[in-house]
């Protein structure tokens, strides 16, 4: 017992003089993070394996797909409809094969001979007016102008140019123009050429001066024409396009496609030159 008692003072004094190694709070939270997530892992894993081990089980389990071809039920439908013939080959080639192929017969070239001249006529003329704009969009409202009435309305065209614009009194037509385009400016005259039409995107609005000599009784109406919904073919919108109808004392003298010597005024109020351009 001496020796012993001995032998644990002696470990008594060497342990009261070892010094405690310096250490870090911050490693042991990182070693505890550490097992916290090997167990989590761990558990992950076996959820995993008992789940597998399931599907397992039920897939020796479910029944394959093997055992249910066999099924006996193909070769009695087959033997049904076979039996079927049979008996009904006897009696229906005596009394009903006759009348059916004379009856079938019949309606077959009259629904093809109605059927062929509808295709062969009716893309013909809607063709020509839908490489364009499709189809007119009708006369505008009656205009009188000096006690003589005037309407107008475009149509379209194929080829470069979309519309054709026309302008008739109640006896027929006074003046047409082809190749128009959206709101383009053209000049022209009735066979009277004391009527003189313009078309263009804008009304003008008075006849201030021919040949530099003021005039004050000509007569000015305008014509809204109706314009297609769309675009033409410049990819531009349509915009309103308008006539208007001077009628003057005496006869208009043209030059370069333009009434000679005029000068109008335009419905913004700025005077207009012609013989300038």
């Amino acid at each position: 017992m001496s020796n012993d008692q001995e032998v644990l003072d002696r470990l008594r004094g060497y342990h009261d003089a070892i010094p405690v190694p310096p250490f870090d709070p911050a490693d042991d939270v990182i070693r505890g993070r550490r097992r916290v997530v090997q167990r989590r892992v761990l558990t992950a894993a076996g959820a995993a394996a008992a789940v597998v081990a399931i599907a397992a089980t039920v897939g020796a389990l479910a029944p394959r797909a093997g055992d249910t071809d066999t099924l006996p039920a193909l070769p009695t439908a087959t033997t049904t409809p076979t039996g079927q013939p049979t008996p009904t080959v006897t009696t229906s080639a005596s009394v009903t094969v006759s009348p059916t192929p004379t009856a079938t017969a019949t309606p077959t070239p009259t629904s093809t001979r109605a059927d062929e001249p509808e295709p062969s006529e009716t893309p013909r003329p809607s063709s020509t007016p839908s490489a364009t704009t499709g189809t007119g969009s009708g006369w505008s409202s009656w205009v009188s102008v000096a006690g003589r009435d005037f309407r107008a309305r475009l149509t379209p065209t194929a080829g470069d140019h979309n519309q054709d614009l026309t302008v008739e009194d109640r006896d027929g037509d006074v003046f047409s123009t082809t190749a128009i385009y959206n709101s383009e400016g053209r000049w022209g005259h009735a066979e009277d050429r004391r009527f003189v039409l313009y078309a263009s995107g804008s009304r003008l609005t008075d006849l201030v001066s021919v040949d530099g000599t003021p005039v004050d009784t000509e007569v000015v109406g305008h014509i809204s024409v109706p314009v297609p919904d769309g675009e033409d073919i410049t990819e531009a919108p349509y915009v309103q396009l308008f006539v208007t109808v001077f009628r003057t004392d005496e006869p208009t003298a043209f030059a370069s496609g333009r009434p000679s010597g005029w000068v109008v005024r335009t419905e913004q109020g700025g005077l207009w030159d012609l013989s300038e351009e």
